[in-house]
């Protein structure tokens, strides 16, 4: 698949992913005006219902997975041969370059170290 195809096909799961969303917040927002609570509440109450009783998915829902799906196989297409022809242009063998790019996207999240109950055990035990 040439790169434009690609960049084309990403850039539409984008936008049906926002286009989702922003049609959902609306929704939200207006279902919140009528009931009279807050977006504070409305998004507690929503996150709940979710949580408890998860609808059953549709054929679109089927569908938007498949759309995000490619779009993930396709970015990742793209950056891996992106990184290649960068790597084979100053020479650096793919082993390598597949190594980084596989390191630098997989790599964990950062945690909060304030909040992070271990370090603080860890800090201490430094010190003695």
């Amino acid at each position: 698949m040439p790169p434009g195809s690609q960049a084309l096909l990403f850039a539409a799961g984008v936008a049906v992913s926002l286009t989702a969303s922003w049609l959902l917040v609306s929704r939200l927002e207006r279902l919140a005006e009528r009931a009279g609570f807050s977006e504070g509440w409305l998004g507690l109450v929503a996150a709940l219902a979710e949580a408890i009783r998860p609808r059953r998915g549709t054929w679109r829902d089927g569908l938007e997975a498949a759309a995000a799906l490619a779009a993930v196989v396709a970015a990742s297409t793209a950056m891996e041969q992106t990184a290649t022809a960068l790597g084979g242009r100053y020479g650096v063998a793919d082993i390598v370059t597949g190594g980084l790019v596989l390191a630098v996207v997989t790599r964990p999240a950062r945690r909060d170290r304030r909040s992070d109950p271990s370090h603080r055990r860890n800090r201490v035990s430094a010190r003695l």
